[in-house]
């Protein structure tokens, strides 16, 4: 929880910075203040989940903090944080940076704090979006249930954390559980090391990073910042010229979800996380622990995560580290450049 408290707080911080100057925008700072009748949208929920959407704190993260901070004050909290993750995060609103100094960090402890501003990091969309990268027409079998696309890439005693929603979730074989998995709307992309791990706070957790794979195999690319489907399977299929892609889906709403095949190094796996985040990818999709859309399954709000491209043997595919080192020096240390 330590990592969303910080993001939290940045996110709290440029509320309160820009209310300085707008009055109208206080409403923001009423975090802490609860209350409110059970049932409905409390208010100073509804605002401090815009707030977060607003200054680009993802959908997930946002529902486990508010889930977290909130957890004492309603007697139904389930219902009070999926209704308001759906009224603020379904809604056509999308998130601009407000200034030129906002920055994105690579949420892993042990890698380098690399931070790249906003305008950087949308200077490099824009140039990926130019190369204009051929889309492939051929589509896959729609019909494929999430537990095909599962056990085509894991194996049968892998230990895989599914999800009906970020507070409902179990780790365990995927043969242990079978059809379940085509009614999960969220898994962990990659396998847990353990069915129960140690949260920061001391409690046994199915999902944690006590319990999470050391080394990926896979990465998961949410672009949700980039606007139109199109522009972000361009940015998609650019990086499948390095990665090799499994499976793209889209998320039931307004993004693609892309998993990779994730270099074998520690140094390249750093690398592939920073160029990712630097070509518009969410941080915390990136996490090996973080709850991501189930390919093909259907969103809470009756939306199919449609699976749009799936070449599972590509997980046998190589990394192309020379286009790795040539975009990693263009796009991440050189820190972008214009259009």
């Amino acid at each position: 929880m330590k990592a969303i408290t910080r993001t939290i707080k940045q996110a709290l911080a440029q509320a309160q910075a820009k209310a300085s100057k707008h009055p109208s925008s206080k409403a923001l700072l009423e975090f802490d203040k609860a209350g409110g009748a059970s049932g409905r949208t409390h208010s100073n929920l509804f605002k401090s989940t815009i707030a977060l959407k607003y200054y680009g704190v993802s959908e997930t993260i946002a529902a486990s903090w508010l889930w977290s901070k909130y957890q004492d004050r309603y007697p139904n909290l389930f219902s009070q944080v999926n209704l308001v993750i759906n009224k603020v995060y379904t809604s056509s609103n999308s998130f601009t940076p407000t200034t030129s100094n906002n920055k994105r960090t690579i949420p892993t402890s042990s890698m380098t704090k690399r931070k790249l501003t906003d305008d950087v990091i949308h200077n490099n969309i824009k140039k990926v979006i130019s190369y204009d990268k051929p889309i492939p027409k051929d589509r896959p079998n729609i019909h494929l249930l999430p537990e095909d696309i599962l056990w085509s890439i894991h194996k049968s005693k892998t230990l895989i954390c599914i999800g009906n929603s970020v507070f409902d979730f179990s780790t365990r074989t995927l043969a242990e559980h079978g059809i379940a998995v085509n009614d999960a709307q969220f898994i962990v992309a990659n396998p847990m090391s353990k069915k129960l791990g140690t949260t920061q706070e001391g409690k046994r957790s199915a999902r944690c990073k006590d319990n999470a794979s050391s080394k990926p195999s896979l990465l998961v690319f949410e672009c949700d910042i980039v606007k139109g489907f199109r522009n972000q399977a361009k940015i998609i299929f650019f990086l499948a010229d390095i990665f090799p892609l499994i499976v793209a889906h889209s998320s039931g709403n307004k993004s693609y979800h892309a998993w990779f095949k994730a270099p074998t190094t520690q140094t390249e796996i750093i690398k592939a996380k920073e160029l990712l985040i630097a070509v518009g990818g969410d941080p915390a999709s990136l996490r090996e622990c973080q709850l991501v859309r189930m390919p093909n399954a259907y969103r809470d709000n009756g939306n199919k995560q449609k699976l749009v491209f799936y070449k599972p043997h590509s997980m046998s595919g190589k990394i192309n580290t020379d286009l790795l080192s040539k975009y990693y020096n263009e796009f991440v240390s050189q820190k972008g450049g214009s259009v």
